[in-house]
C-alpha cells in the first residue's frame, strides 16, 4: 500500500493486488488489477503483460476460464512470447484436454525460460497424448534442472524438487 501511494503504477498496483488475493481479499484483488490496467503506460510492456497474466491466472482459478483467456491473449498481444503468459495460457488448455494447444504453448514457454516446473508440467501433457518417451526425457531434464538449482538457497526450486520426486514416488531420493 506504502509502494502505491508513492508509485501508484501498473507494477506497485499489481502486486498489491497479489497481496490481496495472498490475503484472500478477491475484490480488492479485481479493483487492484482494474487499476494497474487503467495506469498503464506505453513504453511499459513487461509490467502491462505481467498484469494480464495474474490477473488471468487469478480467474483460471476461480474458474472463470474465459475471462483468463482473453487476459493471457491480450498479453501475449503485448509481448507474444512472454513465457509466463505462454505457461499460464499451456494451463488452462491442459485443464480443457486440449493437450496439442496446451504443449505448443510450454513449448514456447520453454524457448523462453527453462523453468523446470513447466517442462514438468509439458511432461504431464505428453503423457496425455501418449508420447511417454518424450515425458520422461522431460522428468529428467527437469529433474536435474531443480537438482542444481536447489544445491543454492532457493527455497522455491527445493520445494518443486520435493513436489516431483514425491510424484514420481521417488522416496529413496
Amino acid at each position: 500500500e506504502a509502494l502505491v501511494a508513492r508509485a501508484p503504477s501498473t507494477a506497485s498496483y499489481t502486486r498489491l493486488a497479489l497481496v490481496d488475493i495472498a490475503r484472500g481479499r478477491d475484490d480488492a484483488a479485481v479493483t487492484d488489477f482494474r487499476s494497474a490496467l487503467r495506469r498503464e503506460e506505453a513504453g511499459d510492456r513487461q509490467s502491462s503483460a505481467f498484469a494480464r497474466a495474474m490477473f488471468g491466472r487469478f480467474y483460471q482459478r476461480r474458474g472463470r476460464r474465459a475471462l483468463a483467456r482473453d487476459l493471457y491473449d491480450e498479453a501475449l498481444r503485448i509481448i507474444p512470447d512472454d513465457p509466463l503468459a505462454l505457461a499460464l495460457r499451456a494451463e488452462l488448455e491442459a485443464s480443457q484436454g486440449r493437450c496439442e494447444a496446451a504443449d505448443d504453448d510450454y513449448k514456447k514457454a520453454i524457448a523462453q525460460s527453462q523453468n523446470p516446473a513447466w517442462q514438468l508440467a509439458r511432461a504431464g501433457v505428453c503423457d496425455a497424448r501418449g508420447n511417454a518417451a518424450e515425458a520422461q526425457a522431460l522428468r529428467d531434464s527437469a529433474r536435474a534442472e531443480l537438482e542444481r538449482q536447489s544445491s543454492g538457497a532457493a527455497f522455491g526450486h527445493r520445494r518443486d524438487l520435493a513436489r516431483f520426486l514425491l510424484d514420481r514416488g521417488d522416496r529413496k531420493s
